[in-house]
C-alpha cells in the first residue's frame, strides 16, 4: 500500500511539472477579431510561433519572444470559414492548436433615408396638388373672381 501512495505522488509531480501547451480561439461576436490565449505552465524567456490557417493556406503569423507562460491578443480576419491557430513553443518544441469558425460581420445598412408618406398608400405630389387646388378654391371663395368683369352701366 506504501508503494502504491509513493507511486501516485511521483505520477501527481510528474503531472504537475509537466509544461503542457493549451491554446484558446474564439471571434467576437458581430466583429472581424478573434480574441486567442496560449498558457503554458513553467515557461519563461522562451519563444512562441503563432500561426492561423484556414485549410492549407497560412494566414496570418506572428512571433512572441520572452513568453513566459501567457500570451494573449486580437487577430483580424476578412474571410468566412473554418480557421485553425497553431502555437509552437520552440524551446520545448510544444504544439498545440485550436479550431473555430470565423463569419465575416455583416456591413450594417443604415436605415431608409426617404421620409414616410404623409398619407400612406397615396404619393405626396397627388396630397400637394390637392392642397394647392384647395387653396385656390378658399381664395377665390373669399375673395372672389378676379378674372370677373363687372356689368357695364
Amino acid at each position: 500500500m506504501r508503494t502504491l501512495f509513493i507511486l501516485l505522488g511521483a505520477l501527481l509531480l510528474a503531472s504537475l511539472a509537466y509544461s503542457e501547451l493549451t491554446v484558446f480561439a474564439a471571434q467576437i461576436p458581430d466583429s472581424g477579431a478573434v480574441s486567442y490565449s496560449v498558457a503554458q505552465r513553467g515557461a519563461s524567456g522562451s519563444h512562441l510561433s503563432i500561426t492561423v490557417k484556414k485549410g492549407d493556406t497560412q494566414v496570418r503569423a506572428f512571433e512572441v519572444q520572452d513568453f513566459n507562460g501567457v500570451a494573449s491578443g486580437y487577430v483580424q480576419l476578412a474571410e468566412s470559414g473554418t480557421y485553425r491557430l497553431i502555437a509552437v513553443e520552440s524551446d520545448s518544441g510544444d504544439y498545440a492548436e485550436a479550431q473555430f469558425e470565423f463569419s465575416a460581420p455583416q456591413p450594417s445598412v443604415p436605415p431608409s433615408s426617404t421620409p414616410p408618406s404623409l398619407v400612406r398608400g397615396v404619393p405626396d405630389y397627388i396630397i400637394w396638388i390637392a392642397a394647392a387646388l384647395a387653396a385656390v378654391l378658399v381664395f377665390l371663395l373669399v375673395f372672389g373672381n378676379p378674372l370677373r368683369q363687372n356689368p357695364k352701366k
